[in-house]
């Protein structure tokens, strides 16, 4: 958090998501104090997915007028918004790609617990947007198997994509991290 100089707990994100496309994962907050962010970008993938869950949701009776239930600020929108924002992916449709999301938010006690997209009775949220986007949840019940990642995805590397800090200025390239194996 201190690139962001996140410092009160109330400023600090209480969800992260992980949306796993191929061999690659996509780690995002959900965004605190950043009215409709999704909608800042112009007309991207994830933007014209909301617009189609705003939509949808009207054609199938829906009365308000609100827009997504979080402001479109959850993690499983800004990892969508990460996906598509990487050069490589940026014309490749999640659609299609068995793409798989879990998202775990911070309870009362600070311990993780994975929850559903967002929604509600009288709104929309990321449970209209990752169905629109066709990316499934993991199926928490399946136990891990053991495994070797260096075997599975190659040696790691670790970067950031600063997706909210527009004025952000990245590192010396020595100063950049990198994992090591």
């Amino acid at each position: 958090m201190k690139l962001y100089e996140v410092t009160a707990k109330k400023d600090k994100p209480r969800a992260m998501t992980v949306l796993a496309v191929g061999n690659e994962i996509f780690l995002a907050s959900s965004v605190k104090k950043s009215a409709n962010f999704a909608f800042a970008y112009p007309k991207t993938k994830v933007s014209n997915a909301l617009e189609e869950c705003q939509t949808t949701f009207h054609k199938n009776g829906g009365e308000s007028t609100d827009g997504h239930k979080n402001s479109a600020n959850c993690g499983e929108v800004m990892s969508a918004q990460m996906y598509y924002t990487t050069d490589k992916n940026k014309d490749t449709p999640l659609k299609g790609r068995d793409a798989r999301y879990c998202t775990v938010v911070a309870d009362k006690d600070d311990k993780p617990q994975n929850t559903d997209p967002c929604s509600s009775m009288s709104t929309w949220g990321c449970n209209l947007f990752v169905k629109q986007l066709e990316v499934k949840p993991v199926d928490i019940t399946i136990k891990a198997q053991p495994f070797d990642l260096v075997e599975k995805m190659g040696k790691p590397v670790i970067d950031q994509i600063p997706l909210c800090a527009l004025d952000y200025k990245p590192p010396e390239a020595s100063a950049t991290p990198k994992a090591s194996t």
